[in-house]
Protein backbone atom coordinates (compact mmCIF):
# COMPACT_ATOMS: atom_id res chain seq x y z
CA UNK A 1 0.00 0.00 0.00
CA UNK A 2 2.91 2.30 -0.72
CA UNK A 3 2.81 5.58 -2.59
CA UNK A 4 4.91 4.48 -5.60
CA UNK A 5 3.03 1.22 -6.03
CA UNK A 6 -0.49 2.69 -5.70
CA UNK A 7 -0.32 6.30 -6.91
CA UNK A 8 -4.12 6.65 -7.15
CA UNK A 9 -4.82 5.42 -3.62
CA UNK A 10 -7.42 7.69 -2.05
CA UNK A 11 -6.14 7.94 1.50
CA UNK A 12 -7.39 10.54 3.94
CA UNK A 13 -4.62 9.86 6.45
CA UNK A 14 -2.04 7.29 7.51
CA UNK A 15 -0.65 7.29 11.04
CA UNK A 16 2.00 5.61 13.17
CA UNK A 17 0.82 5.74 16.78
CA UNK A 18 3.01 5.05 19.82
CA UNK A 19 1.21 4.49 23.15
CA UNK A 20 2.68 4.42 26.66
CA UNK A 21 1.37 4.44 30.24
CA UNK A 22 -0.25 7.83 30.80
CA UNK A 23 1.84 10.46 32.56
CA UNK A 24 0.98 14.07 33.36
CA UNK A 25 4.58 15.11 32.72
CA UNK A 26 3.83 14.83 28.99
CA UNK A 27 1.79 18.03 29.15
CA UNK A 28 4.69 19.89 30.76
CA UNK A 29 7.13 18.51 28.19
CA UNK A 30 5.19 19.54 25.09
CA UNK A 31 6.92 22.95 25.04
CA UNK A 32 10.26 21.15 24.55
CA UNK A 33 8.81 19.10 21.69
CA UNK A 34 7.35 22.21 20.08
CA UNK A 35 10.73 23.93 20.24
CA UNK A 36 12.36 20.84 18.69
CA UNK A 37 10.13 20.83 15.59
CA UNK A 38 8.95 24.45 15.37
CA UNK A 39 10.79 25.16 12.10
CA UNK A 40 9.17 22.15 10.39
CA UNK A 41 5.79 21.97 12.14
CA UNK A 42 4.97 25.54 13.21
CA UNK A 43 1.17 25.34 13.44
CA UNK A 44 -0.44 24.29 16.72
CA UNK A 45 -3.94 22.77 16.81
CA UNK A 46 -5.61 22.25 20.17
CA UNK A 47 -8.11 19.41 20.72
CA UNK A 48 -11.81 19.96 20.12
CA UNK A 49 -13.43 18.00 22.93
CA UNK A 50 -17.02 16.84 22.59
CA UNK A 51 -19.33 15.75 25.45
CA UNK A 52 -18.38 12.30 26.72
CA UNK A 53 -14.73 12.54 25.62
CA UNK A 54 -11.83 12.59 28.05
CA UNK A 55 -9.93 15.88 27.47
CA UNK A 56 -6.55 14.48 28.56
CA UNK A 57 -6.77 11.73 25.93
CA UNK A 58 -7.47 14.14 23.07
CA UNK A 59 -4.23 15.08 21.27
CA UNK A 60 -2.61 18.42 20.61
CA UNK A 61 -1.26 18.59 17.04
CA UNK A 62 1.76 20.28 15.49
CA UNK A 63 1.38 20.59 11.70
CA UNK A 64 3.42 21.93 8.83
CA UNK A 65 2.34 24.90 6.71
CA UNK A 66 1.22 22.64 3.83
CA UNK A 67 -1.01 20.67 6.22
CA UNK A 68 0.50 17.44 4.89
CA UNK A 69 1.86 16.02 8.16
CA UNK A 70 1.29 16.24 11.89
CA UNK A 71 2.74 15.21 15.24
CA UNK A 72 0.01 14.61 17.82
CA UNK A 73 0.37 14.23 21.60
CA UNK A 74 -1.87 13.25 24.51
CA UNK A 75 -0.90 12.08 28.01
CA UNK A 76 -0.62 8.47 26.80
CA UNK A 77 0.41 8.66 23.15
CA UNK A 78 2.49 10.28 20.44
CA UNK A 79 1.48 9.90 16.79
CA UNK A 80 2.83 10.86 13.40
CA UNK A 81 0.14 11.47 10.77
CA UNK A 82 0.64 11.82 7.03
CA UNK A 83 -2.14 13.45 5.01
CA UNK A 84 -0.26 12.91 1.72
CA UNK A 85 1.02 9.38 2.13
CA UNK A 86 4.38 8.95 0.34
CA UNK A 87 4.61 5.17 0.83
CA UNK A 88 5.71 3.21 3.88
CA UNK A 89 9.48 3.47 3.47
CA UNK A 90 9.39 7.26 3.10
CA UNK A 91 6.90 7.66 5.93
CA UNK A 92 8.88 5.41 8.26
CA UNK A 93 12.08 7.36 7.53
CA UNK A 94 10.26 10.54 8.54
CA UNK A 95 8.02 9.31 11.35
CA UNK A 96 10.29 7.07 13.42
CA UNK A 97 13.09 9.61 14.08
CA UNK A 98 10.55 12.36 14.84
CA UNK A 99 8.68 10.17 17.31
CA UNK A 100 11.85 8.88 18.94
CA UNK A 101 13.18 12.41 19.45
CA UNK A 102 9.83 13.68 20.74
CA UNK A 103 9.39 10.76 23.14
CA UNK A 104 12.92 11.36 24.40
CA UNK A 105 11.96 14.94 25.25
CA UNK A 106 8.94 13.58 27.13
CA UNK A 107 11.06 11.05 29.09
CA UNK A 108 9.10 8.12 27.67
CA UNK A 109 11.26 4.99 27.44
CA UNK A 110 8.80 2.09 27.01
CA UNK A 111 5.78 1.62 24.76
CA UNK A 112 2.81 -0.60 25.50
CA UNK A 113 1.12 -0.38 22.09
CA UNK A 114 2.10 0.60 18.54
CA UNK A 115 -0.54 1.05 15.81
CA UNK A 116 -0.37 1.59 12.07
CA UNK A 117 -3.61 3.02 10.70
CA UNK A 118 -4.92 3.61 7.15
CA UNK A 119 -8.01 5.78 6.64
CA UNK A 120 -9.56 5.77 3.16
CA UNK A 121 -12.37 7.83 1.63
CA UNK A 122 -13.73 6.90 -1.80
CA UNK A 123 -16.71 8.17 -3.76
CA UNK A 124 -19.02 5.33 -4.82
CA UNK A 125 -21.78 7.26 -6.53
CA UNK A 126 -24.28 5.17 -8.49
CA UNK A 127 -23.03 6.48 -11.84
CA UNK A 128 -20.22 4.01 -12.67
CA UNK A 129 -18.74 6.49 -15.13
CA UNK A 130 -17.89 8.76 -12.20
CA UNK A 131 -16.84 6.29 -9.51
CA UNK A 132 -16.39 2.61 -8.80
CA UNK A 133 -19.35 0.87 -7.08
CA UNK A 134 -18.78 -0.78 -3.72
CA UNK A 135 -18.59 -4.37 -4.95
CA UNK A 136 -15.77 -3.39 -7.32
CA UNK A 137 -13.74 -1.90 -4.45
CA UNK A 138 -14.01 -4.29 -1.50
CA UNK A 139 -14.52 -8.03 -1.16
CA UNK A 140 -17.08 -8.00 1.64
CA UNK A 141 -18.78 -11.35 0.93
CA UNK A 142 -22.13 -9.96 2.02
CA UNK A 143 -25.38 -11.93 1.50
CA UNK A 144 -26.87 -11.68 -1.99
CA UNK A 145 -30.01 -10.04 -0.66
CA UNK A 146 -27.91 -7.04 0.47
CA UNK A 147 -27.02 -6.08 -3.09
CA UNK A 148 -24.14 -3.66 -3.59
CA UNK A 149 -25.68 -0.20 -3.96
CA UNK A 150 -25.87 0.98 -0.36
CA UNK A 151 -27.13 4.29 0.94
CA UNK A 152 -25.99 3.30 4.46
CA UNK A 153 -23.58 0.62 5.65
CA UNK A 154 -21.79 0.19 9.00
CA UNK A 155 -19.44 -2.73 9.57
CA UNK A 156 -16.88 -2.95 12.37
CA UNK A 157 -14.74 -5.96 13.17
CA UNK A 158 -11.78 -6.77 15.39
CA UNK A 159 -9.61 -9.87 15.71
CA UNK A 160 -6.28 -11.08 17.04
CA UNK A 161 -3.04 -11.70 15.17
CA UNK A 162 0.34 -12.93 16.42
CA UNK A 163 1.47 -9.48 17.54
CA UNK A 164 -1.76 -8.05 18.86
CA UNK A 165 -5.04 -7.08 17.21
CA UNK A 166 -6.51 -5.66 14.01
CA UNK A 167 -9.58 -3.44 13.72
CA UNK A 168 -11.38 -2.82 10.43
CA UNK A 169 -14.21 -0.35 9.92
CA UNK A 170 -16.32 0.02 6.76
CA UNK A 171 -18.95 2.76 6.48
CA UNK A 172 -21.03 4.10 3.61
CA UNK A 173 -22.85 7.38 4.06
CA UNK A 174 -23.90 10.50 2.18
CA UNK A 175 -26.78 11.56 -0.07
CA UNK A 176 -28.15 9.10 -2.63
CA UNK A 177 -26.05 9.27 -5.77
CA UNK A 178 -23.06 10.75 -3.95
CA UNK A 179 -22.28 8.13 -1.33
CA UNK A 180 -18.84 8.05 0.31
CA UNK A 181 -17.12 4.82 1.34
CA UNK A 182 -14.93 5.25 4.41
CA UNK A 183 -12.84 2.29 5.47
CA UNK A 184 -10.01 2.10 7.94
CA UNK A 185 -7.52 -0.59 8.92
CA UNK A 186 -5.63 -0.39 12.21
CA UNK A 187 -3.07 -3.06 13.12
CA UNK A 188 -1.68 -2.90 16.65
CA UNK A 189 1.08 -4.58 18.65
CA UNK A 190 -0.19 -4.91 22.20
CA UNK A 191 1.76 -7.63 24.06
CA UNK A 192 4.27 -5.79 26.31
CA UNK A 193 5.73 -4.03 23.32
CA UNK A 194 9.07 -2.69 24.57
CA UNK A 195 11.54 0.20 24.33
CA UNK A 196 11.12 3.31 22.21
CA UNK A 197 14.48 2.52 20.61
CA UNK A 198 12.84 -0.41 18.78
CA UNK A 199 10.02 1.68 17.28
CA UNK A 200 11.27 1.07 13.72
CA UNK A 201 10.95 -2.69 14.15
CA UNK A 202 7.47 -2.36 15.62
CA UNK A 203 6.47 -0.09 12.73
CA UNK A 204 7.55 -2.75 10.23
CA UNK A 205 5.47 -5.40 11.97
CA UNK A 206 2.22 -3.44 12.25
CA UNK A 207 2.54 -2.01 8.75
CA UNK A 208 3.04 -5.49 7.29
CA UNK A 209 -0.12 -6.74 8.99
CA UNK A 210 -2.19 -3.70 7.97
CA UNK A 211 -0.97 -4.02 4.39
CA UNK A 212 -1.74 -7.74 4.33
CA UNK A 213 -5.33 -7.04 5.38
CA UNK A 214 -5.66 -4.28 2.79
CA UNK A 215 -4.46 -6.56 0.01
CA UNK A 216 -7.00 -9.24 0.97
CA UNK A 217 -9.85 -6.71 1.22
CA UNK A 218 -9.62 -4.98 -2.14
CA UNK A 219 -10.81 -6.40 -5.45
CA UNK A 220 -8.64 -6.88 -8.53
CA UNK A 221 -10.59 -4.10 -10.28
CA UNK A 222 -9.78 -1.63 -7.54
CA UNK A 223 -6.15 -2.75 -7.38
CA UNK A 224 -5.77 -2.00 -11.09
CA UNK A 225 -7.50 1.34 -10.63
CA UNK A 226 -5.17 2.58 -7.89
CA UNK A 227 -2.11 1.19 -9.65
CA UNK A 228 -2.81 3.11 -12.87
CA UNK A 229 0.34 4.88 -13.99
CA UNK A 230 2.49 3.35 -11.27
CA UNK A 231 5.17 0.69 -11.13
CA UNK A 232 5.67 -2.27 -8.87
CA UNK A 233 8.19 -1.79 -6.11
Amino acid sequence: MSGPKYPNQQLRAVSLEAYFPGQFSVLAGLASVQALVRSELPNLFVPNVEPGQAPALRPFQLRNVENSESLAFAINQASYVSFRYPGFDAMKARAVPLLRDALGKLDVEKLNRVTYRYENEIGIGRDERAALPLDRILKLDLPVWCGSQFTKLNLDSQWLWDGGQVAVSVHVDGPIGAEILKFSIAASMTANVGPVSSLGRYADAVHNEANRIFETMITDDFREYIRAGGQDE
